[in-house]
């Protein structure tokens, strides 16, 4: 990832930590490896998708290559959490680290942009509604064969029946109303709204849901009267055992 750039903008000096250099280092750092686009990547031997501003490392890889101790990265990375600068996921030997608001301060601008800024007329809000109204035809184009979920979520239907069988009907809709209120608030465009809910799913650690086994007790086949025939050999054998009693009681009162 040795191509491109990032945004560093001024309102970083006002962090409380801006007077800390491996601060500012380890800050830096995470923006410039932090994934840019949606892309396939190993977390843990897991097969997961890097959403922008996410990136896969470690401690002792910061440590090392920041050339400080690994209890001071860890320090400084619990602090950025808490100051809700990043959201961590740890794993036995890595971890995933989500740059909060990544959108917001390294949203991509438009390829005209520079070129209009150099030359800036009258024209310019005819300009941005143009390329406005291309990603609005785009995003139509993409969504066209796909379902709306509330507002501004769009699944297959394959995707969707996928989302219910892994993680059930009440644990998907809680996933859609989250995407679909975050990017309502932020604006965000994702590349696969599908691959994003998964992706909030691994991160809160909701677990699929595994289906019980079944069990149907047998039923006890319907009991019939008994004919006439049957009640007189039941009684004649009661009438029997009756006999067998009083003799065996007989005989033990002449011992």
């Amino acid at each position: 990832m040795n191509e491109g750039w990032v945004k560093l903008w001024r309102k970083m000096k006002d962090n409380p930590l801006f007077g800390d250099s491996v601060w500012v280092h380890l800050t830096v750092y995470l923006l410039i490896e932090s994934s840019h686009k949606p892309k396939q990547s190993m977390f843990e031997g897991e097969v997961i998708t890097l959403l922008p501003g996410q990136v896969i490392t470690g401690r002792r890889k910061l440590a090392k290559t920041l050339g400080c101790s690994d209890s001071r990265i860890e320090r400084l990375l619990k602090r950025m959490e808490i100051g809700q600068q990043i959201e961590q996921q740890k794993k036995q030997h890595s971890r995933l680290i989500s740059i909060i608001n990544w959108k917001l301060y390294q949203g991509s601008e438009p390829q005209d942009e520079p070129q209009v800024n150099h030359n800036r007329t009258t024209s310019e809000p005819q300009v941005n509604t143009v390329l406005r109204s291309k990603e609005v035809k785009k995003l139509e184009v993409k969504n066209k064969d796909k379902i709306k979920h509330l507002d501004f979520v769009h699944l297959s239907q394959i995707e969707y029946s996928t989302l219910l069988t892994d993680y059930g009907k009440s644990q998907t809709a809680e996933l859609i109303r989250r995407l679909n209120d975050y990017i309502g608030s932020k604006g965000d465009k994702y590349k696969s709204h599908y691959f994003t809910l998964l992706n909030f799913a691994r991160r809160d650690n909701i677990k699929k849901i595994t289906p019980a086994a079944k069990f149907t007790p047998s039923t006890p086949p319907p009991s019939k009267p008994l004919t006439a025939e049957e009640l007189a050999e039941a009684a004649k054998f009661q009438e029997q055992l009756a006999k067998i009693g009083n003799a065996k009681k007989v005989m033990e009162a002449g011992k």
